[in-house]
């Protein structure tokens, strides 16, 4: 018995390593084709004999998430020129000791502070300075700086021109994963109202962080997919595409509002043992389901279902309310609501 758990549990931990490798395997390809070009170009063109600078620029500038690494390589190659300019200058006065390692430390991650609070602009620009006093050979210092602009070059071309990122995918998976998070939530609204309990405040406070932390990366994809479909040649035409799909992600932010504050007031409501509406937890159910069916990335039949259950909860909400419900009933429609906005619907409803 023993051994069939840990049997188990070590094919468990294959297959997490494999999906880990599949899953980062292009990005690795795309990274170890920008660093040859960028080696190869450098040695045989530009005829440096050590031209290490050049794949390590490539590397680096796309080890960032897809969609920044044009940011990635200018970040990249600005550091590293301001290292090696300012490492020149100290090792022509100071020489190659430790002081002067401290010195071009100081002065090169200074300038990049002074200029930008970027990581990657100011780590370069103290890294790149090190190897410069540390690797120091008279002369070289010009074609250090090549080498970084080669591999940047090098890092866009790849990324930018032969192998862009389809934009579109990178919204819609992002706003798929903050509505699971809203579904999650107008569930557990439901639960809390069909039982008659108290709404926990650990799982509140868990819940804002996860919806927060998944909006904060929608905002990043929807600039990412604006940034691939500009700069990015073949990716040009979708530029309108991604606009529209910008401006229905943009949404989902009030739709966060709505939903969690549908959570806090229904959250009130039963801690101070005022009975809900009775039509909340089904309209809840239904909104919850319409965010599933919405994060699957559905086909056309189902995002017709899922407009029709916000209509639902929306229509259950429009009924007259004693003062206690008109809260609860405002979000529901508006939560109704914004998911029709998602949807690029029309047909949205006054909240």
């Amino acid at each position: 018995m023993r051994r069939t758990a840990v049997g188990e549990r070590w094919a468990a931990w294959r297959r997490t390593r494999a999906r880990r490798v599949r899953a980062a395997l292009w990005p690795l390809l795309q990274t170890a084709t920008a660093a040859a070009l960028a080696w190869y170009f450098a040695r045989t063109v530009l005829d440096h004999p050590q031209p290490f600078f050049a794949p390590i620029a490539a590397a680096v500038s796309l080890g960032a998430a897809v969609g920044q690494r044009w940011r990635q390589a200018v970040r990249m190659m600005a550091g590293v020129a301001v290292g090696i300019i300012v490492a020149d200058l100290i090792v022509g006065l100071l020489g190659t000791g430790p002081i002067a390692i401290g010195v071009v430390v100081l002065l090169a991650m200074g300038t990049a502070v002074a200029a930008t609070d970027q990581p990657m602009f100011i780590n370069q620009a103290g890294a790149s300075a090190i190897l410069i006093v540390a690797l120091h050979r008279h002369g070289t210092g010009g074609q250090r700086l090549v080498d970084a602009l080669t591999g940047g070059a090098s890092a866009l071309f790849v990324s930018q021109l032969l192998f862009p990122p389809r934009p579109l995918p990178r919204i819609d998976n992002a706003v798929a994963q903050v509505l699971e998070s809203l579904g999650d939530a107008l569930r557990g609204v439901a639960v809390a109202v069909e039982e008659r309990r108290h709404v926990d405040a650990g799982w509140l406070v868990e819940l804002n962080q996860r919806v927060h932390a998944r909006l904060a990366a929608l905002g990043a994809a929807r600039q990412q997919a604006l940034d691939i479909a500009r700069w990015a040649p073949l990716r040009r035409p979708s530029l309108p595409e991604v606009e529209a799909a910008r401006s229905r992600a943009a949404h989902v932010y009030l739709l966060a509002n709505n939903v969690l504050s549908l959570v806090r007031a229904t959250g009130a409501r039963l801690s101070e043992d005022v009975p809900p509406p009775d039509w909340l937890g089904g309209a809840a159910r239904d909104l919850s389901d319409a965010c599933s069916i919405l994060a699957a990335l559905p086909g056309d039949a189902d995002r017709a279902r899922a407009r029709n259950l916000a209509l639902r909860a929306a229509t259950a909400a429009a009924g007259p309310e004693p003062p206690a419900g008109v809260i609860v009933g405002s979000r529901v429609r508006g939560t109704a609501s914004d998911l029709l906005r998602v949807m690029g619907d029309r047909a949205t409803l006054h909240a």
